[in-house]
């Protein structure tokens, strides 16, 4: 009997994010957000500094993996400023002959 498959694995075989250990953060502050809750917990982040997205250079240009299923993101969301950065990681999985599964919570309303 195999092992059932739990969390995100479910869904996609690796995780891909903008942030990492060195920075993270979404400025949707979801009250529910688990992956606030671990960053906070293990000190790679702050209450304030989480609320800024901060994001690792070195992650958005890490190897890209090939031929795999890929949850994006799975630690922050897709924002309107980091649209385009996302986009560019989106494009350099899917090159890679990746499938992408683009995961993102409703957007916050940034007129107010």
């Amino acid at each position: 009997m195999s092992k059932s498959k739990t969390g995100t694995k479910e869904w996609a075989e690796i995780n891909r994010n903008l942030s990492s250990n060195k920075a993270s953060g979404c400025p949707n502050d979801c009250l529910y957000c688990y992956a606030k809750y671990m960053a906070i917990k293990f000190g790679r982040s702050t209450v304030t500094d989480w609320q800024k997205g901060l994001f690792d250079p070195e992650k958005i240009n890490q190897q890209v993996c090939k031929g795999k299923e890929v949850m994006f993101p799975s630690a922050h969301d897709i924002t309107p400023d980091n649209l385009s950065t996302c986009l560019h990681l989106i494009e350099r999985l899917l090159e890679k002959d990746n499938k992408v599964l683009i995961v993102n919570k409703g957007v916050k309303n940034y007129d107010n």
